[in-house]
């Protein structure tokens, strides 16, 4: 994490010095904690750790019971992070019915596909935005990617996607409500 300035006065840390405040601060990742001040290589390699951690918990879910969506779904993601698309797909086809799963398995054949070829940046776009979590803008650039698609499989792919943040955001959600009418309206 990178240090910040901090022109507060000690005064606002409870006679604490600004320095002192600075280097007490910490960051929980997982069940660690690192001092905010520790390089950022530091950080990374830390979040990789947990990271590899979790798809290894997901995995031992998943031996532990094979129906395991949620388990599926988790390790379907981080596997897609890490660009295992093929291992994401072995994990996430059994679950076929689960919109979330199917769709992430859709994410992960779209990436595979684009391989020999870079994808469209509104399909980038999208896939970056729903990584941070902001599915206002991941709709949109999937809506964007839709209109420019032509092939009928890879609609579907993007359909699918969609389908998942729609069940991720749950049927009420004005974003889902708007984007499945708007879906449906470029499908037809």
């Amino acid at each position: 994490m990178a240090s910040h300035t901090c022109k507060q006065s000690d005064s606002d840390f409870g006679g604490r010095s600004v320095a002192v405040e600075q280097s007490t601060r910490a960051t929980a990742i997982g069940d660690r904690r690192l001092d905010a001040e520790q390089p950022p290589r530091t950080w990374l390699e830390a979040n990789a750790e947990r990271r590899r951690e979790e798809g290894r918990r997901e995995r031992s879910a998943l031996e532990l019971d094979r129906r395991n969506v949620a388990a599926a779904r988790k390790l379907g993601r981080l596997l897609i992070e890490r660009g295992d698309t093929a291992d994401a797909l072995s994990v996430l086809s059994p679950f076929e019915g689960d919109f979330v799963a199917e769709g992430l398995a859709a994410r992960a054949q779209i990436v595979e596909e684009d391989g020999a070829t870079p994808p469209g940046a509104a399909v980038l776009r999208a896939f970056d935005a729903w990584d941070q979590g902001d599915c206002e803008a991941a709709l949109e650039s999937l809506q964007e990617a839709l209109a420019e698609a032509e092939d009928p499989d890879r609609r579907d792919l993007i359909r699918k996607v969609m389908v998942a943040m729609f069940t991720e955001l749950g049927a009420d959600h004005p974003l889902a409500r708007e984007h499945r009418r708007r879906v449906a309206s470029a499908l037809n």
